[in-house]
C-alpha cells in the first residue's frame, strides 16, 4: 500500500494551524502547518505495525526495545482506573526521539515531528495564551497530570485548543524535531512549572526513553 495512505488507515487526524503569529505582541510570524489532534496512541502503533511490520521493526531495532516490547510497556504505564476497552487509546510511550522521527516519516512523505516553535504556537495560540484553552488556571478538568499512569487521549475535552488540538499540556512529554520535549506529562505536578504551553525540557539524547515520553506527528502544510 502507498505510504501516504497510512495516516488515514491508522486513524491519525490532523488539525490545521493557520498562518499567523506566535505571542500576544504579534512579533513572531508563523507559517501554516498541520498538527495531529492527539499524541500518537497505542492503537495507532498497533495498527501501523499490523500493516507495516517489517518497516516498523527496522525502526525499533535497539536490543530489548522491539515494537512489541514498547507496546507492552506502554500498556503497563496506563493508569489502573482505565477500563480494558480504552487502554489502547492511551499514548504510546517509551519511544525515543529517533524512533519518533522515523515513524513520522514512515506515515507519509509530508509527515515529520513538529518544530518546537510549532508546539508553542499550537499550545498558546495567536495571542500568547498561558494554556491551550486560555488563561484560566489549570485543573483536572482540563489536563491529565499528577497521575500514576496515563489516561486515554481526549479525556479532558475542556482542555482542547481553539484549533481543535487535544492534550497539548500534560498527558505525555512530546518529542520535537530539535530533540526537545514539550508539554509536561501525566506525572507532572502543577508546582513543577512544566505544565504550560511554552515549556521545553531539553538537552536529552535522542536515544532517551521513559514511561511518559511520547510524540505527536506534524504535517508540512495546514489542510
Amino acid at each position: 500500500m502507498m505510504r501516504n495512505t497510512l495516516v488515514q488507515r491508522i486513524g491519525i487526524v490532523f488539525k490545521g494551524i493557520k498562518q499567523g503569529y506566535m505571542g500576544g505582541e504579534k512579533k513572531t510570524p508563523m507559517w501554516s502547518y498541520g498538527l495531529a489532534e492527539t499524541p500518537t496512541t497505542i492503537r495507532h502503533m498497533k495498527e501501523l505495525t499490523e500493516v507495516e511490520r517489517a518497516e516498523v521493526e527496522k525502526i525499533f531495532n535497539q536490543p530489548d526495545w522491539d515494537i512489541d516490547t514498547v507496546i507492552a510497556k506502554s500498556l503497563e504505564a496506563v493508569d489502573p482506573s482505565v477500563p480494558q476497552e480504552k487502554r489502547d487509546d492511551c499514548p504510546i510511550v517509551f519511544v525515543n526521539q529517533t524512533e519518533s522521527a522515523q515513524i513520522s516519516r514512515l506515515l507519509a512523505p509530508q509527515c515529520r515531528l513538529p518544530y518546537g516553535i510549532e508546539n508553542v504556537r499550537a499550545a498558546t495560540g495567536n495571542d500568547g495564551l498561558r494554556y491551550p484553552w486560555g488563561n484560566e488556571e489549570i485543573d483536572s478538568t482540563r489536563a491529565v497530570y499528577a497521575k500514576s499512569g496515563s489516561l486515554p487521549v481526549k479525556s479532558k475535552p475542556l482542555g482542547v485548543s481553539s484549533e481543535g488540538v487535544h492534550d497539548l499540556v500534560g498527558t505525555v512529554w512530546e518529542w520535537d524535531i530539535e530533540v526537545g520535549l514539550r508539554g509536561g506529562s501525566y506525572q507532572s505536578s502543577v508546582m513543577s512549572g512544566y505544565l504550560s504551553g511554552g515549556y521545553r525540557l531539553g538537552d536529552y539524547k535522542p536515544s532517551r526513553r521513559a514511561k511518559d515520553f511520547g510524540f505527536r506527528v506534524a504535517w508540512f502544510d495546514a489542510e
